[in-house]
């Protein structure tokens, strides 16, 4: 930000978002849990969200991947699962069990973030912030 102005209208908005995508999401996962298939759709957002988380962030990571590699830690990824499923059906259950786990940690990681940007959203800039211009960054 340029200006030391308050975030009031910036939190406001983002706590709408993550209001509206919350209930969205649990709008879907009460649908998805009255169907017969949700193991299987669980299972398939098992295999499905790790490979897109990093494909979502390749950008940042500090070297570069090819593609080819996407696909091959996306696949042996896959692979690792099915076994898990097929012949090793305790360490699946267990695996099952972690992904409402992390599930749940995202939730609360949620609740924490909501905290922090209610807190935000109070925030009014002192008689410092007026003091002195704010230094142009370079067009890099």
């Amino acid at each position: 930000m340029r200006v030391p102005w308050p975030l009031t209208r910036l939190v406001l908005a983002q706590l709408v978002d993550l209001a509206i995508v919350g209930l969205a999401f649990a709008g879907l996962l009460a649908i998805l849990r009255s169907l017969k298939v949700w193991a299987r759709v669980r299972w398939g957002v098992l295999a499905f969200l790790p490979i897109y988380l990093l494909v979502c962030n390749l950008r940042i990571l500090p070297f570069r991947v090819p593609y080819a590699g996407v696909a091959i830690v996306a696949r042996a990824w896959v692979a690792i699962l099915e076994f898990l499923i097929f012949r090793a059906c305790d360490i699946a259950s267990k695996l099952y069990g972690l992904g409402g786990a992390v599930l749940t940690g995202a939730v609360v990681f949620a609740f924490v973030m909501t905290a922090q940007l209610v807190s935000a959203a109070f925030w009014r800039p002192g008689i410092q912030a007026f003091a002195g211009p704010i230094p142009a960054q370079p067009a890099a």
